[in-house]
């Protein structure tokens, strides 16, 4: 699903993009299970595991491997041009509709 949306909307993306975004939903997935959290809280939560799994994947892929894959950079506020305040802010809405389909996920394997 992430591959699906950056390809909509830069155009293309890079496999190493598609492992982090499969980690990130599976992250998701686990916080939307806990009770008790609201909704708002869950989505903050999400929203830094999200901007933390970009900053070791950018880490790992832009700055060790050379790889530039992304560059914030030209946004500010940033982090050595791998995460930013604009992007948290859009992972932060994100969250609401990947945790609307991981309780989908977990209806249609009746673990809801």
């Amino acid at each position: 699903m992430y591959g699906a949306l950056e390809t909509a909307a830069r155009g293309h993306t890079h496999p190493s993009m598609l492992i982090v975004g499969g980690v990130c939903f599976a992250a998701l997935y686990r916080i939307d299970m806990i009770r008790g959290l609201r909704i708002w809280q869950k989505s903050l939560l999400g929203c830094g595991v999200i901007t933390s799994a970009e900053l070791v994947s950018g880490l790992i892929c832009n700055v060790w491997l050379g790889l530039g894959v992304w560059d914030y950079s030209r946004l500010h506020p940033n982090l050595w041009g791998q995460i930013c305040l604009p992007f948290s802010i859009l992972w932060l809405f994100l969250t609401l509709p990947a945790y609307g389909l991981c309780r989908i996920f977990r209806r249609a394997v009746g673990r809801e």
